[in-house]
C-alpha cells in the first residue's frame, strides 16, 4: 500500500503520521459550514480521527477523541444509521 502524507495541524504546528492506521473506510459526515453531506475517507489511529477525500490523500481535518469536549460530529455509516460523535472523553488516572 502507499504511504500517506502526514496530517499537519497548523494551530498546534505538529505533523501526525496517519499510516499503519488501526482502522479505517469511507463513511458520510456532515458539513459544519453548509449541512451538507459529503463522503470521506476516515482513519482512526489511536486517540485521533482524520478525515481526507480519498485513502491516498493527506488528511484535511481531525477529531481528537480525548480532551476536547462541546463538539458534535454527525458521521453516516452506510444508507442507514447516523453516528453522533459528542466529543467530550475525559480519562482518569
Amino acid at each position: 500500500m502507499m504511504s500517506r502524507p502526514a496530517y499537519y495541524d497548523p494551530n498546534k504546528n505538529l505533523r501526525w503520521d496517519t499510516n499503519d492506521a488501526d482502522l479505517e473506510g469511507f463513511m458520510t459526515k456532515k458539513s459544519k459550514w453548509l449541512g451538507e453531506w459529503r463522503e470521506r475517507y476516515f482513519i482512526l489511529k489511536g486517540s485521533k480521527l482524520f478525515f481526507t477525500k480519498s485513502a491516498t490523500d493527506a488528511a484535511h481535518g481531525m477529531i481528537d477523541l480525548i480532551g476536547g469536549c462541546g463538539d458534535l460530529f454527525y458521521i453516516m455509516c452506510g444508507a442507514c444509521c447516523v453516528i453522533y460523535v459528542f466529543v467530550c472523553i475525559r480519562l482518569h488516572a
